[in-house]
């Protein structure tokens, strides 16, 4: 069987063409191999921004403690505590979240390594699993709230909602989300990511296949 050492013309042939693709689309990119960390200014502005929505979160509790006291029942309120509750929430998860981050990495150059014991942190994996869940529960209601307000201004209906709609619409604003996000705890997708796609917090692993974290991203 015939071989092809450097100094055969096919060989000569093949080594030219590589040469040149290579001088035309430059070296193949390499992952690096550490990260650097997430700089403060960033880290504080995320620790205020998470404060801040905090007390807002507060305030609002309490204005509607207040107000509901003395003025007849009103369901845009209503649905602006659910919706306040689950920001609270994220906040609260993007908080713990950020401190975490500093405490496990801080300044410091980290590699993605997915046999670190951060992988498999506990807290780090409930803080996932809040700030996903709320996050989603946030854009549940956001949505009921604009189809509330539309059909208020549209057909001039006001007032509080029939007891079946209102058990329909908590049961998809609550539960569908908490389905998710309990489906992807069970499939072991939240997790350390590293800051790869978010901030200081955890969300989707980035230890799992890159197309499988693409889609729980997007469904989550």
């Amino acid at each position: 069987m015939a071989t092809f050492t450097s100094s055969t013309p096919f060989a000569n042939y093949t080594t030219m063409i590589i040469t040149n693709l290579t001088s035309t689309i430059g070296p193949i990119p390499v992952i690096p191999a550490t990260y650097k960390p997430i700089e403060s200014g960033d880290i504080a502005l995320t620790l205020i921004a998470s404060t801040l929505s905090i007390f807002g979160a507060i305030l609002i509790f309490v204005a509607y403690c207040v107000t509901d006291s003395f003025r007849p029942e009103n369901e845009t309120r209503r649905l602006l505590i659910y919706l306040t509750v689950s920001d609270l929430l994220v906040a609260f998860g993007n908080f713990g979240g950020t401190i975490r981050y500093e405490a496990v990495f801080g300044d410091k150059e980290f590699s993605l390594n997915c046999t670190m014991d951060t992988q498999c942190d506990l807290f780090c994996v409930v803080q996932s699993f809040v700030c996903a869940t709320a996050s989603m529960w946030s854009f549940f209601w956001n949505t009921v709230i604009a189809i509330h307000i539309c059909v208020a201004l549209v057909y001039c209906r006001h007032g509080s909602w029939p007891w079946k709609m209102k058990i329909f619409t908590h049961s998809v604003c609550w539960l569908v989300p908490l389905s998710i996000t309990i489906a992807a705890v069970s499939n072991d997708v939240l997790g350390e990511d590293f800051s790869q796609g978010t901030g200081a917090w955890c969300w989707i692993s980035s230890c799992i296949d890159k197309n499988a974290r693409t889609l729980w991203m997007v469904v989550t």
